[in-house]
């Protein structure tokens, strides 16, 4: 009856632990970086994370940055050349951006720009053009 018992608490035990499945491959379909081409890119793109504002206009060659924090009132803009490669885009060699479904464009900072460490991600939507 011990040896039932132990076998019983031990199987709930693993159970427990095994993997549950769950929605995490729909997010991660969404997720998936789609194609990039330059007729994609092209216009402009803004998004924000925390108190910063980022834009970025593509442009034939260049693309033209907008970075502003709303806290400190500090903004900066500059240029960079762009690089199409295999899904990614190449922004100068300070970040990569990935084309996701919903026509958005996720930036990556491969380096420290002002208030906006390596690492972090911004979500990039097309600017909505005023008429």
């Amino acid at each position: 009856m011990k040896g039932i018992l132990t076998n019983a608490v031990l199987t709930g035990l693993l159970l427990c632990l095994a993997p549950i499945p769950s929605s995490r491959g729909q997010q991660e379909d969404k997720e998936k970086p789609l194609p990039i081409t330059k007729k994609a890119l092209m216009g402009e793109w803004e998004g924000k994370t925390g108190s910063t504002t980022l834009k970025v206009e593509f442009g034939e060659k260049e693309a033209r940055v907008w970075q502003e924090d709303r806290v400190v009132g500090i903004g900066k803009d500059w240029s960079t050349p762009y690089k199409i490669g295999d899904d990614v885009v190449k922004l100068g060699s300070f970040a990569e951006g990935r084309l996701l479904q919903g026509s958005k464009l996720k930036v990556t900072f491969l380096t420290g720009q002002g208030p906006l460490r390596q690492g972090t991600t911004v979500i990039l939507r097309p600017s909505k053009k005023e008429k």
